[in-house]
């Protein structure tokens, strides 16, 4: 039996080399972004990445920071304004507590609801709103940048908390004390 020769042969290995080369970008992409670096821009072009030593406009993080207060202004009022009752053994999370990620958290609570909000160097970094439900609190948020997750902190002292944020990154752990 002889053997058919096909025309265009070539087009598997170009195709296996795109997709390889889609692929492999897909995975530094997403490995840059669990290791925290923070992307610049995203265009037809490609994926725009800051550097480790270059700084993110003062104009950007003010702008973002301003609307993020505007936000967690409403949130506050929204928790004050909330009248449900909380059960009679709700834990207070309200407070300011300092994580070992090195970033602030400060939470206001009214009966069963509560808002939390991130701290950095730079200013307000996220908000969220929640439920306090006996020593959980559970809550949805927002990162200056538009990235959504969800968070549960519990309460395992009186000076302590324990407990995760979830987003698209993964999960972040984080353990909080406190603060006088």
């Amino acid at each position: 039996m002889a053997q058919e020769v096909r025309d265009g042969s070539g087009w598997s290995v170009k195709w296996f080399l795109a997709f390889a080369s889609v692929l492999l970008a897909a995975v530094a992409m997403i490995y840059a972004m669990t290791r925290g670096q923070p992307i610049k821009e995203i265009s037809p072009d490609g994926v725009t990445w800051y550097s480790g030593d270059e700084e993110i406009p003062v104009g950007d993080i003010e702008r973002a920071q301003s609307e993020l207060k505007d936000r967690v202004d409403r949130l506050d009022e929204q928790v004050q304004s909330n009248t449900s009752a909380a059960p009679v053994d709700a834990a207070n999370f309200a407070g300011q507590w300092w994580g070992d990620n090195g970033l602030r958290y400060d939470i206001t609570q009214d009966r069963g609801s509560a808002a939390i909000t991130e701290v950095s160097p730079y200013g307000i970094t996220s908000y969220g709103m929640g439920t306090v439900n006996g020593q959980w609190f559970s809550f949805d948020f927002t990162v200056y940048n538009g990235l959504t997750g969800s968070g549960a902190l519990e309460l395992t002292g009186s000076q302590q908390l324990q407990g995760s944020f979830q987003s698209a990154y993964g999960t972040a752990w984080v353990t909080m004390t406190r603060g006088s």
